[in-house]
């Protein structure tokens, strides 16, 4: 497994997030509006953001892995309010995923999904000025992360949301496209962790570990 803090690489590359970031969030038109909701086709709609990239983002923070919910909404503004999250799709790609928040007053979090070549990138933004709340505020740059390969089988994902805090995550894949081994750390604690994936005879993700002990486990 690579050390992250011994692969320029990866820091030269997350280094260059920062500095745009720093650039893109006085960007009005980087920014946009939320309009871009308008352009979705089909809304699903779940416990935890489960269509996001990387995967398994909630178990290796030791969380439940969520689930689809089957309840219909009339829109992802009245689902947002009742607690789901909101993944908008564009013929049948993933573009972009609404948290949940009230009241209807409460800016809209969107982050926005754009594949380029083999590279997901994302970016999460605060929207003040929506369709259920006429404010001033400019939107708000939150965070912007690029998930792509960097080695045969490895994809690293880097997010920035400052100068001063960023994720770093290294996914390994076998033959089966299976994520094995995930190697993890953030600022400002810069320090790395490696979790071990354990699956089913069926393929399913059943528990996550350290050498410490588990992480997550099915129920």
């Amino acid at each position: 497994m690579l050390e992250i803090f011994n692969t320029p690489e990866i820091l030269n590359k997350r280094n260059e997030l920062k500095e745009n970031f720093e650039v893109f969030k006085n960007d009005a038109l980087f920014l946009g509006d939320a309009d871009s909701i308008n352009e979705i086709d089909e809304w699903k709609y779940s416990t935890v953001p489960i269509f996001d990239q990387p995967p398994y983002t909630s178990e290796i923070s030791g969380s439940n892995g969520g689930k689809l919910l089957k309840k219909k909404y009339a829109s992802p503004y009245e689902a947002r309010l009742k607690g789901a999250y909101c993944s908008g799709f564009i013929n049948g790609t993933h573009k972009i995923t609404i948290d949940p928040i009230k009241p209807e007053s409460m800016p809209l979090t969107i982050t926005q999904f754009d594949l380029e070549n083999d590279a997901l990138k994302s970016k999460t933004i605060r929207y003040y000025n929506h369709r259920d709340c006429a404010s001033p505020k400019k939107p708000e740059l939150i965070g912007i992360s690029i998930f792509y390969p960097i080695r045969e089988n490895i994809r690293a994902y880097i997010g920035v949301s400052g100068k001063k805090n960023s994720m770093i995550e290294l996914y390994y894949y076998d033959e089966r496209k299976q994520i094995t081994d995930i190697s993890t750390t953030s600022e400002p604690l810069n320090f790395q962790s490696n979790l071990k994936m354990h699956y089913d005879d069926e393929g399913n993700l059943v528990s996550v570990t350290t050498s410490g002990g588990a992480v997550w486990s099915r129920k």
